[in-house]
């Protein structure tokens, strides 16, 4: 196991500020250069952070690595996690190329539209997954993106510049992006550690959920009158299973769908959600069939 503690300042804390007449950038950023994760280990950044304005503005966090290009060439500079935390738009998302062409800001690069709180101290991690050339973001423990995002120097047009393979970590930078708001961002507690997975693999995956609106039309995440419209599952052994999706408000069952799982499948859900979605959540997750052992195989995804 590979565990490093970053050095980030005096008192163990950073301060970062820019103004709007400051357009230097990501040139004008905090960054760490981190010891290399081994090949095949998932790598889990950690950090304490604090968006310490009334401004709206944006604030991107990078974690930049080595490996190699489809070209075969090595190198240390791919982009595999790019995060924007943009309170100008109400969103977290991350740049992916879709279908050759560089997407940023929009329902395809969303990952969540729950932004922490401006001013107050939140926990990130981010695991990156260097089997799979994925990662997932958690905010306070929670995972947020409903599915595992693609790095996003996979998907880079220019064969040169598209990673093949990611196999290590090199590099943190944090910054508040030019041309937004006057920001502060405040950083601290920050760790990364390159990890070896369980031995025991979950037995199903929870990969995707598609939602619609109350026009029937494509949604991201929950909507008033919209419908959690279907599940993705994979499976990863033989075994009677079931998933199980619920929907609180403010902590209240309101309804509750279960549906066997006999193979990996899109499942049709068509769960209705109310009009007032304050205080509203969904749970999914996956139990053993029999109810005398009710065994968890899958991790919860949590909507809200």
């Amino acid at each position: 196991m590979l565990e490093a503690d970053i050095d980030d300042g005096a008192g163990g804390l950073i301060k970062h500020t820019r103004t709007v007449a400051d357009q230097s950038g990501k040139n004008n950023c905090v960054s760490w250069n981190l010891p290399q994760a081994q090949t095949g280990q998932t790598v889990v950044l950690q950090a304490r952070i604090n968006f310490d304005t009334q401004v709206p503005s944006r604030y991107n966090i990078e974690i930049m690595g080595g490996g190699t290009t489809v070209g075969e060439s090595a190198s240390s500079g791919f982009l595999p996690v790019d995060l924007a935390f943009d309170y100008t738009t109400d969103r977290i998302w991350s740049t992916q190329c879709i279908d050759g062409k560089w997407q940023a800001n929009n329902d395809l690069t969303t990952i969540s539209r729950q932004l922490p709180e401006l001013g107050v101290w939140f926990d990130l991690k981010v695991e990156l997954n260097l089997i799979s050339q994925t990662f997932d973001v958690y905010i306070d423990g929670e995972r947020i993106n409903t599915a595992s995002v693609p790095f996003r120097c996979s998907g880079d047009p220019t064969p040169a510049n598209a990673a093949a393979t990611v196999d290590n970590i090199n590099l943190i930078r944090a910054y508040i992006f030019r041309g937004y708001g006057d920001g502060e961002l405040l950083i601290d507690d920050v760790s990364l550690r390159g990890i070896e997975k369980e031995s025991v693999v979950r037995s199903i995956q929870i990969v995707d959920v598609a939602f619609k609106d109350a026009q029937g039309g494509a949604a991201y995440g929950l909507t008033a009158k919209g419908t959690i419209d279907s599940i993705r599952i994979l499976k990863h052994q033989d075994i009677d299973a079931t998933v199980v999706t619920a929907i609180y408000q403010d902590g209240r069952l309101l309804d509750v769908f279960l549906y066997p799982v006999t193979e990996s499948s899109t499942l049709s859900c068509g769960m209705k959600l109310p009009e007032d979605l304050a205080g509203v959540t969904a749970k999914i997750f996956v139990w053993t069939d029999t109810a005398a052992s009710m065994m968890p195989l899958s991790d919860m995804m949590l909507l809200q």
